[in-house]
């Protein structure tokens, strides 16, 4: 009795599994079948993405240059609270510290490239997941159009305004719901929307180099007036000097490792006055071909805990790096080109 329960039991268990696969394979096939256009356009064509809601403001506006295109980024939103330092001499009955106003706002400015360029190819044309239709005014709030601010997305495309109202996540929270103000409306790829909701976060650039790594031949290092070429075999982290290629340096191996680690965290548009440049690296690709250049320097003042900046053709503007690295990158650039 109990092994007819238990083989039972086992049966009711596959069966569901195996409809719940049918489901989700038929939902995923759907997806695909069911995608429609909701505006058209090429990606070179975009000229700003901007999304507006209560609780921050965004907006990209594209740019391009010599080295290629890219985005100049904006991000206005409510400002952190500080962390109140404390008094150790303030006396015990005085006030708290001022914390920062909750109605405050900053405005971030950044770079983005790769992944804006890339977020381009969904945008123009853009494509739903699925339509819904034209929805009832009493069915607005079942998919989160009824807030009193809703979100609003508007990509420029070629000279043409295209708007979308944001609502809700879908259930899950995989994917969004965005209308037009009087028209249709659609499930809209999630990642899609968040990557521009938090494009300070998901977008902004913090490689120095665009290049591949496999591109590099070469690096000219200089600080001053002192300066080392460097050679790169086919292992990534392999560097010689050009007279001993076959040989690895350890030294210039393990800086270049570290240099090669340096990340933007953070962008500073116009500093004043001008940082002081440290060291720059300058790569070379097949052939003697220049690949670009990476600027390390040090903010100006005189904390004891100063900013360092870092500055590519990628990057356009100085960008703030790790002090932990940089630093010690800074320290020891004269050992490595005293070699």
């Amino acid at each position: 009795m109990i092994e007819k329960s238990l083989s039972m039991h086992v049966g009711l268990l596959v069966c569901s599994a195996a409809l719940a696969a049918h489901a989700w394979l038929k939902e995923d096939d759907s997806k695909n079948a069911d995608t429609v256009e909701v505006w058209g356009g090429k990606p070179s064509e975009v000229t700003s993405i901007k999304y507006e809601a209560q609780e921050r403001d965004v907006l990209l506006e594209a740019k391009s240059d010599e080295t290629g295109s890219y985005f100049v980024g904006q991000v206005e939103r409510p400002k952190p609270p500080e962390r109140p330092q404390p008094d150790e001499d303030a006396p015990h009955d005085a006030p708290p510290p001022a914390v920062a106003d909750p109605g405050e706002r900053e405005t971030l400015r950044f770079v983005a490239v790769k992944e804006a360029n890339e977020l381009l190819e969904k945008l123009a044309p853009l494509q739903a997941i699925r339509s819904l239709g034209k929805l009832d005014e009493s069915r607005l709030a079942d998919f989160g159009f009824d807030a009193e601010q809703p979100g609003k997305l508007t990509i420029t495309i070629g000279g043409q305004v295209h708007e979308l109202i944001v609502g809700a996540s879908t259930p899950g929270g995989s994917d969004t719901y965005a209308r037009f103000a009087d028209g249709e409306a659609f499930v809209l790829d999630g990642q899609l929307v968040r990557s521009i909701i938090t494009a300070d976060a998901r977008l902004m650039e913090r490689q120095l180099r665009s290049w591949e790594d496999e591109d590099t031949k070469s690096v000219k290092v200089t600080a001053g007036e002192a300066s080392r070429e460097l050679v790169r075999t086919e292992q990534k982290s392999f560097w010689a000097d050009p007279a001993s290629a076959d040989q690895k340096d350890e030294t210039a191996s393990n800086w270049m490792d570290k240099f090669e680690r340096l990340r933007v965290t953070e962008y500073v548009e116009n500093p004043e006055p001008p940082p002081t440049p440290l060291f720059e690296v300058a790569y070379v690709g097949e052939g003697g071909k220049a690949l670009g250049t990476v600027t390390v320097a040090r903010a100006a003042g005189d904390s004891d805990k100063p900013e360092f900046l870092a500055r590519s053709p990628n990057t356009r503007w100085w960008g703030k790096v790790l002090r932990s690295n940089a630093e010690q990158l800074a320290q020891d650039v004269a050992a490595l080109l005293s070699r």
